[in-house]
């Protein structure tokens, strides 16, 4: 979701096509702060996020090291989805 703002000035029709009303498992994954997702993954969803700034590294390195790999991401759909 690029913008927040966008989507929600969209019919909520559209934004139930999206992000439908029976589908509470959903994964968010934002190279910056946790803050706003919730609105957007319920309560059975997850985040993948930083909410901490300091750390420094080439971007391969810090992308590992906070999670943001293919498999990490894959993880957190399987717990979700259970």
């Amino acid at each position: 979701m690029p913008s927040w703002d966008l989507f929600d000035k969209q019919s909520p029709e559209y934004r139930a096509e999206v992000l439908p009303h029976d589908c509470q498992k959903r994964v968010a994954v934002e190279a910056g702060c946790s803050f706003g997702w919730s609105k957007y993954v319920g309560c059975q969803g997850r985040k993948l996020t930083v909410d901490h700034f300091g750390a420094s590294a080439p971007a391969k390195t810090i992308a590992e090291k906070f999670g943001y790999t293919t498999a990490n991401v894959v993880k957190l759909a399987k717990e979700v989805l259970g």
